[in-house]
């Protein structure tokens, strides 16, 4: 062998192993490729199937909140079932839809879902349940659609618990929030107003004054603006209402002075006027449950009292104009004398409370200016309100009662918890909707199951 053949064979061999490293890399490159391509698809299915899963959800809120079950299959009575089957989706996937709804406690219902996604790399589901309760309409002190502005140098905010009792120096809380949907800057103007609680805006910064403040219980010292109380992501949603039905034909005048309701009575008394007003040294008194439907105005100077024994609703399509003495409420729970604004044109309704008297009540009504006016030592409100724009001038603190936190209205529902179900001990048969009813339980009583072989 020469050495030019010698030569050759040392050039060749390197060359081989070099071919044999580039293949080598260019295969496990060319398997780690392949392997985060069927990684990136499963992850694309489980996206896709929790995206289902939560469009069954959807359809579960939207049939309760429009009280409409028609297109479903009554499993038994107040549980309900819907599929949705071979839903297309992008690059040749499939989806389908299983949704099973229980209405048994309409103050707390609960929705099974799931969504599933078949393609080439297999088949795969996410499950979810939701607990839901009535949505509250006071989840804040003052609430606004647009506008709240506090003028005034004496201005104190702060929170309470009626189911603690009345409002003292004993029973005060930091959470005395106030909160608009507007996203302008300077849309909640506090003024000199002492907020001890929260502000949240759609967007703008609240436009507080020199001797205002914004603190709580947890505000370091010396600090008067707290940013942590301050949120600027608020949106609420503010369902119109109407007065209700009369049950047993509502009785068509009520006195400006005198005694209404009885304290025996179960089921609350029904007028329905046209208008109401009584003069400086009238006094109606509400001894009893009572619903007051008024389709003009109502103009108060001298007093309406509800009893220890008394509560009263009133729906009010006009304005509302209260003075003198107002109205007491001896319960000291607000929610016992409950205003619902009717109006359904945004600003076609005003709401004015002035004088130095003590209000204690929960007001709705979201299309109405409402205005607060203390005068002399100033006037005090205890409770909620919820109204277009909100204007507190002179004299006048507010004091939110939590307890009104959950009080609601048969107008929709809010998601108390939201889980995925991941284990096996946690799935649900949404396959077999008869073994769905044993599921369909609080959280705080759940039974042993009897599970399906298949599950």
């Amino acid at each position: 062998m020469t050495t030019r053949n010698l030569e050759k064979g040392s050039v060749i061999l390197p060359t081989l192993l070099i071919i044999l490293v580039i293949v080598g890399a260019g295969s496990t490159y060319l398997t780690l490729s392949y392997s985060e391509f069927k990684m990136a698809n499963h992850n694309s299915d489980l996206q896709g199937s929790m995206n289902l899963a939560e469009a069954g959800l959807e359809e579960a809120m939207l049939a309760m909140n429009n009280e409409d079950w028609s297109s479903w299959s009554q499993i038994v009575s107040n549980h309900y079932y819907s599929t949705a089957t071979d839903i297309w989706l992008a690059n040749g996937r499939v989806g389908n839809i299983k949704v099973y709804t229980s209405i048994l406690d309409e103050d707390a219902p609960i929705i099974f879902a799931e969504g599933e996604v078949q393609s080439n790399n297999g088949t795969v589901k996410k499950q979810i349940r939701v607990d839901l309760s009535k949505k509250g309409i006071f989840a804040n002190g003052l609430t606004a659609k647009n506008s709240v502005v506090f003028n005034g140098n004496k201005i104190d905010i702060d929170s309470y618990n009626s189911n603690d009792g009345a409002y003292d120096p004993n029973n005060v809380m930091d959470n005395g929030s106030v909160a608009s949907n507007a996203i302008s800057i300077g849309a909640v103007t506090t003024g000199n107003a002492d907020i001890w609680g929260y502000v949240a805006t759609g967007g703008g910064f609240p436009d507080v004054g020199a001797q205002g403040s914004i603190k709580g219980e947890d505000t370091p010292n010396g600090v008067k603006v707290d940013l942590d109380r301050i949120a600027l992501d608020f949106y609420a949603n503010f369902l119109n209402i109407s007065a209700p039905t009369p049950q047993n034909g509502p009785i068509t005048t009520l006195p400006s002075s005198g005694t209404i309701g009885s304290a025996s009575a179960i089921t609350p008394t029904y007028y329905e006027i046209p208008s109401y007003s009584n003069q400086n040294n009238d006094t109606l008194i509400v001894d009893g449950p009572v619903v007051i439907i008024v389709t003009g105005s109502v103009t108060t100077k001298g007093e309406i009292q509800v009893t220890s024994n008394g509560s009263v609703e009133f729906y009010v399509a006009g304005d509302i104009d209260i003075s003198g003495n107002g109205m007491v409420n001896t319960t000291d729970v607000p929610a016992n004398m409950l205003i619902f604004g009717t109006n359904s044109v945004l600003g076609g309704q005003s709401i004015k409370i002035a004088g130095n008297g003590a209000l204690e009540a929960a007001i709705y009504a979201p299309n109405a200016n409402f205005e607060l006016k203390g005068s002399g030592s100033g006037g005090v409100f205890m409770g909620a309100a919820v109204a277009n724009n909100i204007t507190m001038t002179g004299n006048f603190d507010f004091h939110y009662d939590e307890a009104l936190d959950e009080f609601a209205l048969d107008t929709g529902y809010k998601i108390n918890r939201w889980r995925e179900l991941i284990d096996s001990d946690e799935k649900v048969p949404l396959n077999q909707p008869s073994y769905m009813t044993q599921y369909a339980v609080s959280y705080d009583t759940q039974p042993v199951l009897d599970q399906p072989s298949d599950l």
